[in-house]
């Protein structure tokens, strides 16, 4: 059992920074869906193992439920895990939803597909090269592994903050310092890591 939440409530700054920034109505869920579409054309098979890390409400179960022959899911914040178990029981599909973090958990199989959606991007930056050798050594020879995360369009990493200010989201370019410090907080404001594709790459091939 863990007492970690996650810092946006509701994610209530998530949802107003996507309506202030999509350039038309559905934008980001239409985006994501084209992304997930292109990966699910890897997947050949229809009894996968798959692991769904920071699988929050189990928005993405019903979705990856025609390739699994069993979900598991890693949710730390337990009203989110809580809220997981009960989509697993509406749409009849076997989940084990474990409370706690990824780099916490001990698994005792390898995993046919990893999903890693939109978490890599709220990770201490100290803990990065400990989740990438988690994925590697929790996916199966041959695995598939589906990572979605913010990006940066500049040449570097981008640090940002998100909170709300007299009712408005605010965004603002912090330190990578400060974005540490504030992965885990209580005040309901958002660290978000935006990754160049070079440095994932790196991050990712170890």
């Amino acid at each position: 059992m863990t007492d970690y939440t996650y810092p946006d409530k509701g994610d209530s700054l998530t949802s107003q920074i996507i309506d202030k920034k999509e350039p038309f109505e559905g934008y980001w869920e239409k985006s994501e869906n084209e992304v997930l579409s292109h990966a699910e054309k890897f997947i050949d098979q229809k009894d996968a193992s798959i692991l769904d890390i920071g699988c929050c409400e189990g928005r993405l179960f019903g979705r990856f439920k025609p390739y699994a022959s069993k979900i598991t899911g890693v949710e730390p914040d337990e009203a989110r895990r809580e809220k997981a178990v009960e989509e697993a029981e509406s749409i009849e599909i076997d989940v084990d939803v474990r409370s706690e973090g990824f780099l916490d958990a001990d698994f005792e199989e390898k995993f046919d597909i990893i999903l890693c959606s939109h978490v890599i991007q709220h990770v201490n930056t100290s803990d990065l090269e400990d989740l990438a050798l988690g994925l590697r050594k929790n996916l199966s020879e041959g695995g598939l592994l589906i990572i979605t995360t913010s990006h940066s369009c500049s040449r570097n990493d981008i640090f940002m903050k998100s909170y709300f200010d007299n009712g408005s989201v605010e965004e603002e370019e912090v330190s990578e310092q400060e974005f540490n410090s504030l992965v885990i907080n209580n005040e309901n404001i958002l660290p978000v890591h935006l990754f160049t594709l070079e440095n994932l790459e790196i991050l990712l091939k170890g």
